[in-house]
Formats: structure tokens, C-alpha cells, sequence
């Protein structure tokens, strides 16, 4: 709000004894503070949308991942591939004679 008034006040908006001239003063600092809070606001629910925030949810803390049977069954497939791979590339590569 402080930052608004002297924005007003450098335009040339002078705050008077006058009480219509206070009034015109306090409409023309609080039209931009409304808008600067509607922006901010908007930015707000834009960045809680994208995160797909929902007020109703339950607060989790950080769980301890664990290897399951599906993550090992990956590991002894990649493992196997790769044991096949250098086996098929060291059969098909001939020693210089």
C-alpha cells in the first residue's frame, strides 16, 4: 500500500485537508492494490493447479522405497540382456591372425 501511495504521489496525486480530495486520493491507491491482489491471487491458483494440489488430501511424509518382485524381475531381465549381448558381440568379433 505504501509502495501504491508514493506510485500516486510522484503521478501527481496530492492528498489533501479535503475530504473529497482524501477520498479520490484513497480510490486512486486502492483500484491498483485490488489489482495487484486479484493478479497475485490468480498466480497462486495457477501454481496450486500445475501442482495438483488438493486441500481434502492427506499430508504423506517421505516414505522408504522398497525393491518388490516386480522390480527385481527387471533387474534379472536386464541383467540376463546384457550378459546375452556381450556374449553374441564377443562371438561375432574375430581376433586379428
Amino acid at each position: 500500500a505504501r509502495q501504491i501511495k508514493k506510485a500516486q504521489v510522484a503521478r501527481g496525486a496530492e492528498p489533501d485537508r479535503n475530504l473529497v480530495r482524501q477520498l479520490q486520493f484513497a480510490f486512486s491507491a486502492t483500484v491498483p492494490l485490488f489489482a495487484m491482489t486479484l493478479r497475485s491471487s490468480e498466480h497462486l491458483a495457477q501454481a496450486m493447479e500445475s501442482r495438483c494440489y488438493d486441500p481434502l488430501a492427506d499430508r504423506t511424509l517421505y516414505s522408504r522405497l522398497r525393491m518388490n518382485f516386480h522390480d527385481w524381475l527387471i533387474v534379472m531381465l536386464i541383467t540376463a540382456q546384457s550378459i546375452l549381448f556381450f556374449v553374441i558381440q564377443s562371438a561375432t568379433i574375430t581376433p586379428f591372425a
